[in-house]
């Protein structure tokens, strides 16, 4: 599911991932309340069909500590579906702060840059939910593909991409390609003094307040030769 965006709040949002995973692995309720059990913890098998309903969520000390036993049960990185329990604040909206986005990136970073004066607005009406990246390296020890999943909120009304920015030793201009495996193709640049590949990654439309995405995406160099030697993935939170 790639750029498609969804009407759900924080609970449902937990209800849905929980359902899907339990789907793909073929999963019943019956096995995952033994799987618990094993590790000390006891749920009815009533309890995780109003989880996975959006009846309920986790809330309690022994209800967390089971989502974060189910995460790897679930074949899901760790703290996925934690960070979906996490509740909306009330009221206003918390104001983008660029020396708080600078105090994250460090002061001339990469990123800031890459982006130049766009940087204060870097992702600016979005809230990251959850990150997945894997990252491979191939037989020189060079990073030559990035895949991402990341589930973002739409902090304010209209808006319509999301922005990503990475880093790869064997990057050049012309020499990678960023894909989405479905929707609008995104916009790509690159810069070459911060050896940074940038994109634009379009939503399947604009989203509204409190609305959410579901982004998938890879990145990709046609370098083969060289060593990286390191990797580096930072993400602003509110």
């Amino acid at each position: 599911m790639v750029n498609t965006p969804h009407t759900t709040e924080p609970g449902t949002m937990f209800a849905t991932t929980f359902k899907q995973a339990l789907q793909r692995r073929g999963l019943p309720l019956e096995d995952v309340r033994d799987h618990l059990e094993a590790h000390g913890i006891t749920l009815s098998v009533a309890t995780l069909s109003y989880w996975q309903s959006g009846r309920s969520q986790p809330e309690r000390a022994r209800s967390l500590c089971a989502v974060d036993i189910l995460e790897p049960f679930l074949g899901l990185p760790g703290g996925t579906l934690r960070s979906l329990l996490r509740r909306r604040p009330r009221g206003r909206v918390p104001s983008h702060d660029p020396a708080a986005v600078r105090g994250v990136y460090g002061e001339n970073s990469d990123v800031e840059q890459a982006l130049g004066d766009d940087f204060p607005h870097f992702n600016a009406g979005l809230r990251r939910l959850v990150v997945h990246e894997a990252v491979r390296v191939n037989a020189h020890r060079l990073v030559d593909e990035i895949r991402v999943t990341v589930a973002v909120r739409a902090a304010h009304h209209d808006a319509r991409h999301l922005t990503v920015i990475h880093t790869l030793d064997g990057a050049e201009d012309g020499a990678f390609e960023v894909t989405v495996p479905s929707g609008p193709a995104p916009r790509t640049w690159f810069r070459p003094e911060p050896n940074c590949v940038v994109a634009e990654i379009p939503f399947g439309r604009r989203l509204g307040r409190n609305e959410t995405a579901v982004v998938e995406y890879t990145v990709r160099t046609a370098a083969t030769a060289g060593v990286s030697h390191q990797h580096e993935s930072r993400v602003t939170t509110p």
